[in-house]
């Protein structure tokens, strides 16, 4: 906890004190590591109950579909060129290992 009120306060001494513009994006790093941390050890009874491959596999599964969700939005999908067979394979050889 003390990591993360030290990275906000940097992130706000940065802000208020007239940092370089880009001196914020590594604030905004740091605060979602700390984020990420603090998810890791609050999913620690979900990995005990479902087993980490399970809970790795509903993780990914829950993000893959809020990226599809919010690219089907903007419309990336229409953009895509049709594959051949040797691009589908490498499509599949890929989702598969």
């Amino acid at each position: 906890m003390n990591e993360l009120l030290g990275v906000a306060a940097a992130l706000i001494g940065s802000v208020l004190g007239g940092a370089a513009s880009s001196a914020w994006k590594g604030d905004l790093l740091m605060i979602a590591a700390a984020l990420q941390a603090i998810c890791n050890m609050l999913s620690r009874s979900f990995i005990r109950r479902m087993g980490a491959f399970s809970f790795t596999a509903f993780g990914l599964s829950v993000g893959a579909v809020a990226l599809v969700a919010v690219s089907a939005g903007s419309g990336v999908f229409q953009a895509l060129p049709p594959l051949g067979r040797t691009a589908w394979a490498t499509v599949v050889y890929l989702g598969t290992f």
